[in-house]
């Protein structure tokens, strides 16, 4: 049996995904709507200006909207995600330098006690090669 090691980066992952996909059927559908709206609003003799109205309703209105409550949300969550892998990164090597700074001689070993991590005061033991202890 493998133990599964929780890590922050396991939330964060599909966030993005999921905004993506929300914003590129929000363009889809937004689009959509516009077209139906001005066919439906314009008169048949009109549509010659359809094309200028489609356009400046998906710039002006919809791309607004979809950064405000898309776009923004993403680069937020993309944002948040780099800080807390930087955290995540900071918190490995201050345990790698106390984990190597103890006195005492640790060593970190699998079910099998094959050692997989030794400190460098197990290092220096007479006799005692992390590779050669390793199996590597």
């Amino acid at each position: 049996m493998q133990i599964k090691v929780w890590s922050t980066t396991d939330r964060l992952a599909p966030l993005p995904v999921k905004l993506f996909i929300v914003l590129i059927f929000s363009i889809l559908a937004a689009a959509t709507s516009i077209t139906l709206l001005v066919r439906v609003v314009l008169p048949p003799q009109r549509m010659a200006i359809e094309a200028p109205v489609n356009g400046f309703l998906l710039v002006f209105v919809l791309f607004p909207c979809l950064y405000a409550w898309v776009l923004n949300p993403l680069l937020s969550e993309i944002t948040r995600h780099k800080l807390t892998e930087k955290k995540l990164q900071e918190s490995e090597q201050e345990w790698e330098d106390v984990f190597n700074t103890i006195s005492a001689s640790i060593t970190l070993t699998d079910r099998d006690f094959t050692i997989i991590k030794a400190n460098r005061a197990a290092q220096r033991l007479p006799g005692f090669t992390l590779p050669e202890a390793a199996g590597l």
